[in-house]
């Protein structure tokens, strides 16, 4: 599914395209991002998206205030440790593509398709959606 951090990888991902459509020799201050560190050098130094071109008061107190990024190597410390086991498995879970919070501490309300496009999921009335 889609989240609010969608957009911002969007942007980032944009933005490093441009600038390699404008690397040349004679440009001592462009550079190829050739792996994840170089982009990660170039997102966080050189690339001015850490603080937005508009203020948070131009935006009328909305969206972005600051981007942060941080180094998380594939291997050694800090890397992420992706052959751990899932603790729970949840059989089934894979036909289902719609989780909501239904203010029921250790329960969810399920799908197996998302909707948002009838009048009654937007008036947050899922449970009246025809779809």
């Amino acid at each position: 599914g889609k989240c609010y951090c969608d957009p911002e990888g969007g942007t980032l991902k944009n933005a490093a395209a441009r600038h390699e459509l404008h690397v040349s020799e004679s440009d001592e201050r462009a550079e190829q991002l050739k792996d994840s560190e170089a982009f990660f050098v170039w997102a966080s130094q050189r690339s001015g998206l850490t603080t937005p071109k508009l203020t948070l008061r131009q935006k009328k107190g909305r969206g972005i205030y600051r981007r942060f990024f941080y180094w998380v190597p594939s291997k050694g410390t800090g890397a992420v440790n992706r052959a751990r086991s899932p603790e729970y498995e949840a059989k089934g879970t894979s036909q289902l593509h719609e989780f909501v919070d239904i203010g029921v501490e250790g329960k969810i309300s399920t799908r197996r398709a998302a909707c948002h496009h009838c009048d009654r999921c937007w008036a947050d009335e899922r449970q009246c959606c025809a779809n």
